[in-house]
């Protein structure tokens, strides 16, 4: 009876392992191997690349947050974008996100 074959657990724990795989296996196990790290190196890019941040006028602010304009403009908790002036105030959206998150 002919053992089972090595994962890539059993490998990635015990490399001499793969010494135990036949040609055939050794091909599908590298081209899974390729497949994988190229998925991984993708995930790892996607991860990596930050959107850019909008800068947001009270009404799109307001839209984001599910309140009126208004709400938006009495609040002074809101965090602005520095510049910002109470005639022409600027949110900034991922800060407006964090605010969020952060539970109001």
């Amino acid at each position: 009876m002919k053992p089972p074959v090595p994962t890539f657990d059993d490998i990635a724990t015990a490399p001499s392992r793969a010494a135990e795989l036949s040609m055939e296996e050794l091909v599908h196990m590298m081209a899974k191997t390729a497949i994988v790290s190229a998925a991984l190196a993708s995930a790892q890019i996607s991860a990596t690349i930050e959107e850019p941040d909008q800068i947001l006028l009270p009404e799109q602010a307001a839209a984001l947050l599910g309140v009126s304009r208004e709400a938006v403009l009495r609040n002074r908790k809101l965090p602005r974008l520095k510049g910002s002036t109470a005639r022409k105030p600027r949110y900034s959206r991922r800060r407006l996100l964090e605010y969020l998150e952060r539970g109001r």
